[in-house]
């Protein structure tokens, strides 16, 4: 009888391993995998409808705006009145499309709080012609006329510890800057419900601390300002040249 219970009991034991079995239990390294991925899932559910959302906003159209109201000043640049007279005239106007920059600010004067000599004044703040930058100038889709009318420039980037180059316009004199009042005619129609969701997105993702997490999660790393910074035992390349080899090394990049 004895022989015949232990008989019994293993064969009650090898079926519950085999009922165990087919249950396919997920290992604990499996289970951990599965809560990751179904946060990172989430977390693109978040960006994409942060993206969506951002469309519907932008899609809606614009109303007039009755009666039109002055919102401070923008500045740009226009061709001189010789140049314009020339017979280059059309050709620079052309080219000014694509070089112009537009800057806003609520003084006429574009006058910015700054430091002179450790006093404090009023400077007139600066506005530049477009530059470009070498990977992106031969995609403007400039004519050989208009190409030539650059000239590169090597600078040197103090957070990557770097030289960059960028093609500068060669003549900026010919064009210079107006200044006038900034109109605004119409205006973007509202939807409330729909920046209500939007704001309560943004809550979110600010409360919780969700964009170092989306973005770790799209990119697959985190970009921050010291993974460029210099290292202290990092110096500038050129560091130890002597100036003529610098110059050298310069003239022959731009060749």
């Amino acid at each position: 009888m004895a022989t015949q219970a232990i008989i019994m009991d293993n064969k009650r034991e090898q079926h519950e391993d085999t009922d165990i079995g087919c249950y396919r239990l997920r290992s604990e390294r499996r289970r951990k995998r599965d809560r990751i991925g179904a946060i990172e899932k989430q977390l693109r559910s978040l960006d994409k409808r942060r993206w969506e959302l951002n469309a519907q906003r932008r899609a809606l159209p614009f109303i007039p705006l009755e009666p039109p109201v002055q919102k401070g000043w923008i500045r740009y640049f226009v061709v001189r009145d010789d140049v314009a007279r020339s017979d280059k005239g059309a050709f620079y106007e052309g080219l000014l499309a694509k070089l112009n920059t537009r800057d806003w600010s609520y003084r006429k004067d574009f006058r910015v709080r700054g430091r002179c000599h450790g006093k404090k004044v009023y400077l007139v703040k600066d506005q530049s012609l477009r530059e470009w930058h070498e990977w992106e100038f031969f995609r403007q889709g400039f004519t050989d006329a208009e190409a030539r009318c650059f000239y590169a420039e090597d600078r040197y980037d103090r957070h990557s510890g770097r030289l960059y180059r960028v093609f500068v316009f060669s003549e900026p004199w010919r064009y210079v800057l107006q200044v006038r009042p900034n109109i605004i005619d119409k205006v973007r129609l509202t939807d409330p419900e729909l920046e209500s969701e939007e704001q309560r997105l943004e809550n979110n993702i600010f409360r919780n601390a969700l964009d170092r997490q989306i973005q770790k999660v799209l990119d697959g790393a985190v970009y921050r300002w010291r993974d460029y910074a210099p290292k202290p035992w990092e110096g500038h390349p050129y560091k130890h040249w002597p100036t003529g080899r610098i110059l050298d090394r310069i003239k022959e990049e731009s060749e």
